[in-house]
């Protein structure tokens, strides 16, 4: 029996990688706490828990153990065993996800004429030479001059797609399920209040993309932006609206309840849910405004909806993503 053991992404460079990315990520947690966001943010733990799991997974051991005419490999809880009487070994060119191409070889296991296994040493470098001089002092060579082209993952970037795309997996699906009611009616909360400032128009968004939004601020809300979106700003001709005083002018909103919940009472948001919330203020859905409706509720788009359907999505595609990475994973040996 031989055995020939490995470090799943041994670490070339430096050996105190994992010791600086650890501290790196605990000051950038600590660092975004400080500022503002939750520790328990999803995002941040899950951040420096796919630090962790990385390193942990690069260390274990992949084992190639040759015993009689069986080659057993063994990463993890995974185990591939085959029966092979020859070998052979062929060169050609590997390409990675970016179409970058890579001189290498392939040893290719034999059963009665048939490939049972391949061992890369794109994958398998630091055992690669170790096995094929053991092959060939034990084993029946095959001479092969055929070329292969094949595609592969590199092994760090496949771990890092399936933690990153698993993390995610796992808060859009709870997303989803939080907040997954069919028959739910979009329910409003009428906010009534006389103007503090006179309203003013901002710009938000990137530089490519500013937009503009109307923003409210009322006597009784002192601590509350009310936001009118840019679509209904061009709707009740926003830029018209401010060049009047409207100051300690009655004025009437209706808002999502939810916003008035999370955002005006402060009341505890699902947990998923509230990484969606915006800080930035609370957005009105409909104007009355000296007996006249400016905005109303039926011009507007459900937005909830909305953050649904693009949940959706992004399930599906980290989904495919997910299993893209998996597949290329297991491809390490075929």
């Amino acid at each position: 029996m031989n055995k020939f053991t490995t470090v799943f992404i041994p670490l070339e460079s430096d050996n105190n990688l994992w010791k600086y990315l650890t501290i790196t990520s605990l000051t950038i947690y600590f660092f975004i706490v400080l500022i503002g966001y939750s520790f328990l943010n999803f995002f941040l733990l899950s951040g420096l828990i796919i630090v962790q799991l990385y390193f942990i997974i690069s260390k274990q051991t992949e084992s190639y153990e040759f015993k009689n005419n069986q080659f057993i490999y063994t990463f993890l809880f995974y185990t591939k065993t085959v029966t092979f009487t020859s070998f052979s070994i062929k060169s050609g060119e590997y390409k990675d996800s970016y179409k970058r191409v890579t001189n290498g070889r392939v040893i290719e296991l034999y059963n009665e004429n048939k490939v049972v296994c391949s061992i890369k040493d794109i994958h398998n470098k630091y055992v690669f030479d170790e096995i094929l001089s053991f092959l060939k002092k034990n084993h029946i060579e095959i001479t092969n001059d055929n070329e292969f082209k094949l595609n592969y993952l590199d092994k760090k970037i496949s771990i890092i797609g399936i933690l990153v795309s698993t993390s995610l997996l796992i808060f859009f699906f709870s997303f989803f399920i939080e907040n997954y009611n069919p028959n739910k009616l979009q329910e409003y909360k009428t906010i009534q209040g006389h103007i503090a400032y006179n309203p003013h128009i901002d710009k938000v968004g990137k530089k490519n993309r500013k937009k503009h939004i109307l923003v409210f601020n009322l006597k009784e809300y002192p601590s509350t932006r009310f936001i009118l979106q840019n679509d209904n700003l061009n709707k009740m001709n926003g830029n018209e609206f401010i060049k009047s005083d409207h100051i300690n002018n009655s004025i009437e909103f209706n808002i999502y309840k939810e916003d008035d919940e999370y955002k005006i009472k402060k009341l505890t948001q699902p947990y998923f849910l509230s990484h969606f919330n915006n800080k930035n203020g609370v957005t009105i859905q409909s104007i009355k405004y000296k007996n006249l409706d400016l905005i109303t509720i039926d011009t507007l788009d459900k937005n909830n909806e909305g953050v649904l359907y693009l949940s959706s999505f992004i399930l599906i595609f980290l989904s495919v993503y997910l299993g893209y990475c998996l597949y290329y994973i297991f491809k390490i040996l075929n």
